[in-house]
This record gives structure tokens, sequence and C-alpha cells, in this order.
């Protein structure tokens, strides 16, 4: 019996040593114009740092086929080329060979549009660049210089330059022609893949490192899109995520209204709270956002966050967009076939989950229920 003991205590040393060799290597990126943490458990240190530049190298990789900036460093057909190609042209539309990883991404966005539009109402739209720029450019107005009266009337011209810009029907066509990818662009269509290209480069961080047996990370591109492992420094194997609390980002604080735990999976919010301008219109100040609608061609105020747990981040980065966009009447019923998990930070300030609340152990902040 004592060497049966023996032996069991062994075993119980050798486990636990084992897990002891795990240590976290914790860097951040920039990429993408944002910040992204990446957090890797290890037992080789040479392996992990590797990991990080495999890492960093796919979020360049995307951003570089996503990019409508002429700073490219590498030759590809991107999205900048093809744009660029469209504006030059007389013809009614073009086609033009493109790198395999972009058309996937632009399939998917497209795949995102159609399962969104509602009664045939668009969502989500990535061919109207041109409104999306004309907003991003309103954005970076130096509004702490202007009056509330300048303010207003620039905000009246942009609403006019957008609503003389036409949505185009159907502008972008896939083709594939053995391995040999194809996209076919109209007249009038401007890509734009911000509402995605970071989270379909995460999605391809999370298949690189299953690829390599990494199973222990958390990777966090700038606070609104989140894969994550197993934690080894946790005996939940769960990481605990904070939940920015919008409605004080608006009033330029800092706060989370809850925590979640996670492992295996994915988390990406969608909001106005990231790029804003407050201005004032009848008497009552409202919120001007870098998210535009499709139907509307401005910014919408029916929430102030979407939040999506979803295992496929590249998917969710597209759908929180779609969501945020959708009146509370439209999501509800969009809701009813779909199996999502929400939470939704209305502009009421009230906080309505779509899950049972013990499934990510959701922790609340003092004073939001």
């Amino acid at each position: 019996m004592k060497k049966i003991n023996l032996i069991l205590l062994f075993f119980m040393v050798f486990i636990l040593s084992s897990c002891s060799t795990y240590e976290r290597l914790n860097q951040n990126i920039f990429t993408m114009g944002t910040v992204v943490n990446v957090k890797i458990d290890h037992k080789n240190k040479n392996e992990a740092e590797n990991h990080f530049k495999e890492i960093k190298a796919i979020f360049d990789y995307y951003h570089e086929l996503a990019t409508n900036e002429e700073a490219s460093i590498h030759q590809y057909h991107n999205v900048y080329h093809i744009n660029s190609s469209i504006k030059k042209t007389t013809e009614e539309q073009i086609t033009i060979q493109v790198e395999k990883e972009l058309y996937e991404m632009i399939e998917l966005a497209l795949k995102i549009e159609k399962e969104t539009t509602v009664n045939g109402i668009k969502y989500f739209d990535i061919s109207m660049g041109q409104i999306i720029d004309e907003w991003k450019e309103w954005l970076k107005l130096e509004f702490e210089n202007m009056s509330e009266e300048e303010k207003h009337q620039s905000l009246i011209d942009v609403k006019e330059r957008v609503a003389a810009i036409p949505l185009i029907h159907e502008g972008i066509t896939l083709t594939k022609v053995g391995e040999t990818h194809y996209l076919t662009v109209k007249q009038g269509v401007k890509i734009d893949l911000g509402a995605i290209a970071k989270g379909f480069a995460l999605e391809e961080v999370k298949k690189y490192l299953k690829t390599n047996k990494v199973d222990s990370y958390l990777v966090n591109a700038g606070g609104s899109s989140i894969i994550s492992g197993i934690n080894r420094k946790k005996e939940n194997g769960q990481y605990l995520i904070g939940l920015e609390d919008p409605v004080k980002s608006l009033n330029y604080k800092t706060g989370f209204y809850a925590k979640v735990n996670i492992s295996n999976m994915g988390l990406t919010t969608s909001g106005n709270h990231k790029q804003f301008v407050k201005v004032k219109e009848d008497e009552k100040i409202n919120i001007y956002h870098h998210i535009i609608s499709p139907q509307t061609k401005k910014p919408e105020m029916f929430y102030h966050t979407v939040t999506l747990f979803e295992e496929n981040v590249a998917l969710a980065d597209g759908l929180t967009t779609a969501l945020f966009n959708m009146p509370k009447e439209v999501l509800t019923t969009y809701l009813k076939e779909k199996d999502h998990h929400l939470i939704l930070y209305q502009t009421d300030e009230t906080i309505q989950l779509m899950f049972k609340e013990e499934l990510y152990d959701l922790q609340w902040e003092q004073g939001y229920r």
C-alpha cells in the first residue's frame, strides 16, 4: 500500500511540475492602425517569440490586402489597387485578378451582406466606400476650433454630399477559374473592408496557432476583437475579459460594466464610443460615429455597443457591424432564427443579454445590476 501511495505521489508531482513549466510571454504589436496585445503560455521561449513574429506578419499581410491607402510596400492586387483602377476607367465595370486571401475576405463579406439583408434592406455593405470616406473625413475635422453653428453646418454639408452618392446594387462579383481569383467591380463602387479585415486577420491567427499546436493564448486586437485559447494560469482554464462601458468612454472616462470568462471563444464589439463627435441638434446632443448604415447613409444610434460571443471572429466582426445598424425591432426579428449570444448596451443605458448569464460567468460591476 505504501508503494502504491509513493507511485501516486510521484505522478502528482510530475503533473504539477509539467503544468508549472508553462511561462507566459506578453507582447504588444502595432498593426492595422491599432495595438494588438498577444499573450502566449509556452514551454519554449524561442518558439513563442517566433509565433509573435508570425502573428505580426499575418496582421500586416491582411492590412496590406485591405488597405485603402497607397502606402503599400508590396505589389499586391489589394483594395487600393482595385479602387484606383475603377476610378480611372471609363468602363461600366472592370475585372481584376486578386490575391486568394483577398478574394476569401470579400467572399465572406458578401455572404454577411446577403445573410443580414432583411426585407430587402441592407445593414452591411462593403461597396459604399465613398460614403464611408466622407464621414471619415468629417470625423477628422478640428471641431475643438469650431463654434456649435460651424459644427452644425459642417454636418449639414456632409449629409448633403453623401445623399448625392448612389448605392450600387450588386456592385461586386466574384469569379474563380482554377486557382486564379477574379473580382468584377461596377463603376461607382469603392470597397471598404474596415468592418471585417481585423476579424478576418484574427481568424487566420487562430488557424496558425492551431496548426502549430499552440492552445494557450489570448489575442486582443484593440479591445474590440478578441480570440482566446486555454488559460494555463487559471484553474478554470478561462480568461477574464473586461467589457468596456461605452457611456464612460463617450464622457472621456474609462471603466467596465462587466467581466466575462471565456476560453476557446471569440468576442467582438461594435460601438459608437471609439470614434465619435457630439453635435447639439434641437436642444439635444447627438453622437455621430464611424459606423455607417447602408440604409440611411449616416451613423445610427440604436445602441451604444453590440457585443457578440462567436468562435469565428471573422464572421463576428462583420456581423456586429450589421447588427449595430439594425433598429431594435428588426434585430429582434432577425435573431429569432439565429443562435447568437449577444449583449446590447442600449442608448437608454440598459443592458440586455441574449443568453443565459451563467454561460460566461458574467460578473457585473457595482451599480449595473
